[in-house]
């Protein structure tokens, strides 16, 4: 699911439209278009979403890590 920077509609990637008909490069297009506002985005790139899931982790252990110590 992505989320509309916009408008924050969260929707499946396959229903946004993936490509502009008009545009000569909509072959190899990799913008994003919202359904609902029409807003423009780009998917994540890969290290955004490696560095985000990298302190996800780390947040979890320290959560994890401040409850046994409270018990």
């Amino acid at each position: 699911m992505i989320r509309c920077d916009f408008c924050g509609l969260e929707f499946d990637p396959a229903c946004g439209e993936q490509s502009c008909t008009g545009c000569p490069l909509a072959h190899n297009c990799i913008r994003i278009i919202c359904p609902r506002c029409g807003y423009v985005m780009l998917p994540e790139a890969r290290l955004v979403g490696w560095l985000r899931r990298l302190n996800q982790g780390r947040r979890t252990r320290i959560r994890q890590a401040l409850e046994e110590d409270s018990k």
